[in-house]
């Protein structure tokens, strides 16, 4: 077996076949397939920068074993995360056995182009876990919530919620019957009304810029990259879009994307004037019906807590963040980071979570 380190798009592209055979053998979310790395690159890291890094697998010159990273400057010190590490979820690796994955890891984890590794989506009870435990320290752990599915109907799926959610399924269920003005929407096509494809963008880059937050949303493409996805998957059945329309205009939006048996819930937006009808919880709803009905096996709602996550499940498994200082900037950046995580998690835990 051999392992490589690629750092050219071109050879990237030339591992597109067997990149593209791995997802559909193994690949648990679409975040792992090749043409979702290929758009993060061409719109995210391309243009910013970024330093590209493939680590890749051979067996008798087939593909066995691919993991994408880029690196970025931060204050001066190069970062290495998993490629659309800000986006994606990793819910599993393309690798083909734990001796392949402990082969790639160890091929990247001895790379000297970085400062430090920031490497999230470490799942307990995977070959990742075993080989980064033995090694290092986990920084954090985070939940990655669920809903197991089992075909069951609507009446079904909505009575295992909470009351409170019932409450706003019933109220805007309700409205929506009797035309007061409020509309629902929902495709898994490429017939994507482009008001509901703008305004879920622009919702959500001003809740990011209201909240603070920095991420994807500050990038210049961001909004050509989420196109660029939706378009893309929707031409293969493998996008889900729900919204709500209030006197014509979209209100809110939710945007899954789907992986053989699994939705991945990735984004909900609303807007402020239809906060009173919880118009988030009630698409969310929605879609953990339509899942249901339709015959998916779970609804996934990715890395991280979130009090509008943990209203629909506390079915989580755990998923781990691993830090790898590679130089001396590396170790002052660690510092760094340790201490703004920290700041950030207090104040998350101050803030009040208010109801979507």
């Amino acid at each position: 077996m051999e392992c490589r380190l690629i750092r050219d798009e071109t050879q990237m592209e030339g591992l597109a076949d067997g990149w593209r055979a791995l997802q559909a053998r193994i690949g648990l979310a679409p975040f792992t397939d090749y043409d979702m790395a290929r758009l993060w690159w061409q719109h995210i890291g391309k243009p910013s920068g970024a330093a590209l890094l493939v680590a890749a697998c051979f067996d008798q010159g087939k593909l066995v074993g691919v993991i994408p990273f880029s690196i970025r400057k931060k204050h001066g010190v190069r970062v290495l995360r998993l490629l659309g590490n800000e986006i994606f979820y990793y819910a599993n690796f393309l690798v083909a056995n734990a001796r392949v994955a402990e082969s790639l890891w160890a091929a990247v984890l001895h790379d000297r182009s970085y400062d430090f590794a920031n490497i999230k989506n470490i799942h307990n009870n995977t070959p990742e876990y075993a080989f980064f435990t033995t090694r290092f320290r986990v920084f954090r752990a985070s939940p990655a919530y669920y809903v197991a599915h089992s075909g069951r109907a609507r009446e079904a799926v909505v009575a295992s919620l909470p009351k409170t959610l019932r409450r706003t399924i019933k109220r805007l269920d309700g409205a929506i019957a009797a035309g007061d003005g409020i509309e629902m929407g929902q495709t898994t096509t490429q017939d994507i009304p482009e008001d509901v494809l703008a305004f879920l963008m622009n919702r959500k880059r001003g809740w990011a810029q209201e909240k603070g937050k920095t991420g994807i949303f500050d990038e210049a493409n961001s909004t050509a990259l989420f196109e660029a996805m939706i378009h893309f998957t929707a031409a293969r059945g493998a996008a889900v879009l729900f919204w709500l329309r209030e006197a014509g205009r979209p209100v809110c939006a939710t945007l899954g994307f789907i992986e053989k048996s699994v939705v991945y819930a990735h984004m909900v937006a609303f807007d402020q004037s239809a906060a009173k009808h919880s118009p988030g919880n009630y698409l969310t709803a929605q879609e953990l019906i339509w899942a249901s009905e339709n015959g998916y096996g779970e609804t996934n709602f990715m890395e991280g807590h979130d009090d509008y996550k943990a209203a629909f499940t506390k079915t989580a498994r755990i998923t781990n963040e691993f830090i790898v200082s590679r130089s001396w900037l590396g170790k002052i950046y660690y510092l760094l980071y340790k201490g703004l995580s920290l700041y950030r998690y207090s104040k998350s835990k101050l803030r009040s979570h208010k109801d979507i």
